[in-house]
């Protein structure tokens, strides 16, 4: 891992993500670029309408930017924020953009639990980013702090999913942190059981060389309160999903499921991308 983006609109909880990202930076000899898109759009008419860029806006936010900057290397040590960036335009569209152009390894935000009609119709930011970004996403809870990742539950649908590429972020942090991980699937009460343990556990055996890890399955209707349960069951310090899409229906299923976990998980959530 080379760089990490780290999205920030300077809130406590974007300051609490900014450190856990200053930590795993630390141990993976990362860089970090901290960036803060400033959505200027207007609502939508007839006629594009295209907002000047305000110059005071503007300077104020990159002066943010570097407070953020001195904070981080007066706690975590100089160097580590590599550079800052300031964009205007949709949040998203602009945290995506950057990220796919500028090679970024990973994307670090916080994710601050929202009340049941947030959740269930408009989302955040980090779950939007959850959906839509190119590249692997860790959510921070307001509440998480960061500790050794050495025990991660990956939660899987039995599907089959180019594993060999999507894995290499989730791989690199497991030899980092020489982690165990515990891959879990919970499928509802009527699955086919045998069918799913074998093709979902044994393509993934052959992607876990050098990886100390074990299988284990659920049967539950409640999937989020299962893995939510078995993670603090094993102490895991951290969860990965894959919000994929190989049907319409399997793509809206495990999407919800992601989302979920993220407004409803305290530890820290990796999203990756099939």
């Amino acid at each position: 891992m080379k760089t990490i983006l780290v999205p920030t609109n300077f809130t406590a909880t974007a300051k609490n993500a900014l450190d856990y990202a200053a930590e795993i930076a630390l141990y993976t000899r990362a860089k970090i670029v901290l960036i803060h898109v400033y959505n200027n759009t207007p609502p939508a008419t007839d006629i594009p309408v295209i907002l000047p860029i305000d110059p005071e806006i503007e300077s104020s936010v990159k002066l943010e930017l570097e407070k953020e900057k001195k904070r981080i290397e007066r706690k975590f040590g100089d160097n580590l924020v590599s550079d800052i960036e300031f964009k205007w335009g949709l949040v998203i569209e602009e945290i995506d953009e950057y990220a796919r152009k500028n090679h970024i390894d990973m994307v670090i935000i916080g994710m601050k639990g929202a009340e049941y009609l947030v959740e269930r119709f408009l989302g955040t930011t980090a779950s939007m980013l959850i959906k839509h970004c190119a590249v692997p996403v860790i959510s921070i809870s307001e509440k998480t702090k960061f500790k050794k990742i050495k025990k991660v539950l990956f939660a899987t649908d039995g599907h089959k999913i180019p594993y060999k590429n999507v894995l290499k972020p989730l791989k690199s942090l497991l030899n980092t942190f020489k982690s165990h991980l515990f891959i879990v699937h919970v499928a509802p009460v009527l699955a086919p059981t045998i069918d799913i343990k074998r093709s979902g556990f044994e393509e993934l055996e052959g992607e876990m060389e050098g990886i100390e890890h074990s299988f284990h399955y659920h049967i539950s209707n409640e999937v989020v309160d299962d893995l939510n349960a078995f993670a603090d069951k094993v102490n895991a310090d951290m969860i990965v999903m894959i919000p994929h899409k190989h049907s319409i229906f399997d793509g809206i299923l495990m999407e919800a499921y992601t989302k979920k976990m993220a407004f409803h998980t305290q530890l820290p959530l990796l999203s990756l991308h099939a």
